[in-house]
């Protein structure tokens, strides 16, 4: 469960044990009044951390939309190409990723989390194998979206192809954005 803490206060009560006060985003009220019903008495767990609006399925779909039209332009002018193989390039020029190091035989369990990989150099002398990976858009946050979106954006026009006029294209970055 996922919900919108505001104006977070700790506190020791009369008794001497700490409480926690919060407001709740209103659309998650009902969400947490039945799970409370269903735990009853038992206790439960949470984990805090600074809320990131998701982001927009709007955003994916507007992406997954510019990558099939790039792919059709770039294959009707001779360049063979789908939008999958676009959504990797797209990743590797926009997206999120880095270099990991992994200890032999840990590679299959490890790399599998990632959209793409490929072996990197060797950093130090060791049996430990590096390599470069970028994390799926499915994982970004609304930033991190907004950004991929952007250079996807920015290839389209360079293809002439037609993109969201930029008053509507802001509103959607707005709506993209951290919180």
């Amino acid at each position: 469960m996922r919900i919108k803490l505001l104006n977070i206060q700790i506190y020791r009560n009369l008794s001497g044990k700490w409480r926690i006060e919060a407001e709740i985003d209103p659309e998650s009220v009902a969400l947490l009044r039945r799970f409370l019903d269903k735990i009853k008495d038992r206790a439960a767990s949470a984990e805090l951390s600074i809320w990131r609006d998701k982001r927009s399925l709007d955003a994916n779909a507007y992406a997954w939309k510019l990558l099939s039209l790039i792919a059709d332009t770039l294959t009707l002018s001779g360049c063979a190409t789908t939008k999958d193989d676009l959504y990797i390039e797209m990743l590797k020029r926009y997206g999120q990723g880095g270099v990991v190091k992994i200890q032999p035989g840990k590679a299959d369990s490890i790399l599998r989390e990632f959209a793409y990989k490929e072996p990197h150099e060797k950093l130090y002398d060791s049996d430990d194998q590096y390599y470069r990976v970028w994390v799926g858009s499915s994982h970004y946050d609304t930033s991190e979206m907004s950004i991929f979106i952007r250079g996807i954006v920015q290839d389209a026009k360079e293809l002439g192809i037609e993109t969201l006029p930029p008053a509507e294209l802001e509103r959607l970055m707005h709506q993209w954005r951290k919180a």
